[in-house]
């Protein structure tokens, strides 16, 4: 495959870096693998793993090529939008208003669900 033929270059350090994360984040689930798994693989704690995959620092290249070893992928696969464009554009089709990046997480949430009145009093203990 020439260069011209090669897939679009992306156009940011930090959109990349938010593919990989995503991707990383995506296969780690299809795994079941946990952040405890990865602070294993990468030498640090899993509080490191969990600032660097929400963004509070930077992966390292080493700890992306050791990722994608431990989910049997090539590297090129984590840097594959595919699925993060996607989930982008699934996002903006069912009109949440923030589509900047694409959710790490799909799973629905139970956010802002009051009690239903079913739940035992305390009767004032």
């Amino acid at each position: 495959m020439s260069l011209a033929q090669a897939a679009p270059v992306i156009s940011t350090d930090e959109h990349l870096e938010d593919v990989v994360v995503y991707n990383i984040r995506r296969h780690m689930r299809l795994a079941g693998l946990t952040q405890g798994d990865l602070a294993s693989l990468w030498g640090v704690t899993r509080g490191a793993v969990s600032q660097r995959l929400n963004g509070y620092s930077h992966l390292k290249f080493t700890e992306v090529a050791q990722a994608a070893e431990a989910l049997n992928l090539p590297i090129t696969d984590l840097m594959d939008e595919t699925a993060y464009k996607q989930d982008e554009e699934l996002r903006e089709y069912m009109g949440y208003t923030n589509t900047k990046k694409a959710p790490v997480d799909t799973r629905p949430r139970l956010d802002g669900v009051g009690p239903v009145g079913l739940e035992p009093t305390t009767g004032g203990l």
